[in-house]
């Protein structure tokens, strides 16, 4: 659903330089990590980008539909011991954390007598500070308001020079999450029903994308709806921790993860950069799965014993629980009277730490833009 750039939240622009990057280091945005993906099917820095992305008419990995559109495909995940789901926008390797940058909003008093103050979106389209071919791009954006003179021809503010020159007076907004994306993308779908989560079927909003301007060029946005970050003073965009799990056999640093959901950190719709960590998964640790509800595509890449399931086992208990990892070869699994509270599950940030030595969690170089679409029954 089309809508204005957030008008209930608060946040503050500036342009900052931003200090040469390593010189291994690597970026790809949406639009590129598509095409590598069309090109070779192939994974990046262990990010396979079939299970991210697919085309017209191509299958969606983990829930087996085929795409209506070009899609960036639900990934399910988990954030507190709840159902999440997310998608992909951008991978940085060894990349500094990436900068905001501004963002202008057209809006205009509110017509109320009875409120004091207040704006409303005059129904022009923003005006992004910085293009994605720019090296100081990144999705995240403060919002400056701001309203066009009285003597303004119809939505001639179409670049920043032209706002910045006039002395337009800006108004501080929020901190949103944008990315910019080609025109048409949007969440992957089965043909006449909405986005779901792969596991638990719960519908999901469908989020496209939107119309904006840099520089009088058109740059359409996915509309990341209520996802938003956090920053320093000087504008550079808070990281959160992502948990991927790998197998014992790899090196932490250069494993590939398995497919299994992540664990997303607490209230990451707030957060939305993550660094990525892989966590070494001990011999003992097993993934639920409900009887005949696995994915074959993902097989290869899973190598987790699923031990036998109690067919009991309540349907809408148990999807809720498809594809989290427990400790000690996941005693409640073969009993619906001890499922799920007989399990120790890794399907939290606080639940991983716990349960795991600090050696077991290990840094990497690799950052991520992640929309989070869902925690728990609550969406963005």
């Amino acid at each position: 659903m089309r809508r204005a750039l957030a008008l209930a939240w608060l946040a503050v622009p500036v342009l900052v330089a931003c200090a040469p990057e390593p010189e291994a280091s690597k970026f790809w945005r949406a639009s590129q990590l598509r095409q590598m993906r069309a090109e070779t099917a192939d994974q990046t820095f262990g990010w396979e980008l079939d299970w991210f992305y697919a085309a017209d008419g191509e299958r969606l990995t983990w829930t087996n539909d085929t795409a209506t559109r070009d899609s960036l495909v639900v990934n399910p995940a988990f954030e507190d011991g709840k159902p999440a789901a997310f998608v992909l926008t951008e991978l940085w390797y060894q990349w500094p954390n990436p900068w905001d940058q501004p963002v202008y909003e057209m809006v205009k008093p509110l017509d109320d007598p009875t409120t004091d103050g207040g704006f409303v979106h005059d129904g022009n389209d923003p005006v992004f500070g910085v293009g994605i071919d720019s090296t100081f791009y990144s999705p995240f954006w403060h919002v400056e308001w701001t309203q066009e003179p009285p003597s303004a021809q119809s939505d001639p503010y179409r670049g920043t020079r032209e706002i910045l020159d006039d002395a337009l007076p800006l108004t501080d907004g929020p901190s949103v999450l944008c990315p910019l994306v080609e025109a048409g993308l949007e969440l992957g779908h089965p043909d006449g029903a909405p986005p779901y989560h792969p596991f638990t079927g719960r519908p999901l909003r469908q989020r496209g994308t939107a119309r904006g301007w840099v520089d009088h060029h058109e740059a359409d946005y996915f509309d990341a709806h209520g996802n938003s970050y956090s920053a320093s003073a000087a504008g550079r965009v808070t990281e959160g921790k992502l948990y991927r799990f790998v197998d014992s056999s790899d090196e932490p640093e250069d494993a590939i993860p398995l497919a299994l959901p992540p664990v997303l950190p607490h209230l990451s719709q707030g957060v939305s950069l993550f660094r990525e960590y892989h966590v070494t998964l001990p011999p003992d640790a097993v993934v639920f799965d409900m009887p005949g509800a696995a994915t074959p595509d993902l097989e290869p890449d899973l190598k987790m014993p699923r031990p036998p399931v109690d067919l009991n086992i309540d349907a809408g208990v148990g999807n809720a629980y498809r594809g989290r990892v427990a400790l000690n070869g996941g005693p409640c699994f073969t009993d619906a009277g001890s499922f799920p509270q007989g399990c120790t599950w890794l399907d939290s940030t606080t639940a991983v730490e716990a349960a795991l030595p600090s050696s077991a969690i290990v840094k990497t170089d690799i950052l991520v833009t992640l929309p989070t679409l869902l925690v728990g029954d609550s969406e963005p």
